[in-house]
């Protein structure tokens, strides 16, 4: 499934605000395989009169450890 993430933020405080600078990151799969290409597209619109100097994504491994097990105990008679 795609992936996206959108932020939005204004800059200020008070009687004094901004427009708002809003981010969106999106990929088209969730998943992927070491040596891969990850297309990585970042939207960015600047509402606000703060200017933009540098941009910068990070990428990140999460380890999702599943595990599932039964417990069967042995019956013994006498």
């Amino acid at each position: 499934d795609p992936i996206k993430k959108e932020v939005s933020k204004t800059f200020g405080f008070c009687c004094w605000k901004s427009g708002p600078l809003n981010v969106v990151l999106s990929l088209p799969v969730g998943g992927y395989v070491p040596g891969q290409d990850i297309p990585v597209t970042v939207d960015i619109e600047n509402g606000s009169d703060i200017p933009i100097r540098e941009v910068k994504c990070t990428l990140r491994k999460v380890r999702i450890l599943s595990v599932m097990f039964s417990v069967y105990r042995g019956m013994t008679s006498k």
